[in-house]
């Protein structure tokens, strides 16, 4: 592989890379809304709600993790083959 074709696939990268980076602050931001909406279910309905709150973050945390894991192990493949 050249060096120009090796730019090129390390600019793709950098790209899924970024793309996965913005998922994950996604992500995050749902989780920190979530947290939030537990700290106010217990304190205003003595958490009426908060075992499914709980449900919907560990589904939201499971699930990032996950992706985090694959895309990881992907990058990873990815930049040992263009060695």
């Amino acid at each position: 592989m050249n060096t120009q074709s090796k730019l090129a696939a390390v600019m793709v990268l950098a790209g899924e890379a970024h793309d996965h980076l913005s998922t994950d602050k996604e992500r995050l931001n749902w989780l920190s809304s979530l947290m939030r909406a537990i700290q106010a279910d217990v304190k205003l309905n003595r958490g009426a709600e908060s075992e499914a709150l709980a449900s919907i973050g560990q589904y939201l945390a499971d699930e990032g993790s996950a992706s985090v894991e694959n895309f990881l192990d992907h990058f990873d493949a990815r930049l040992t083959k263009l060695g």
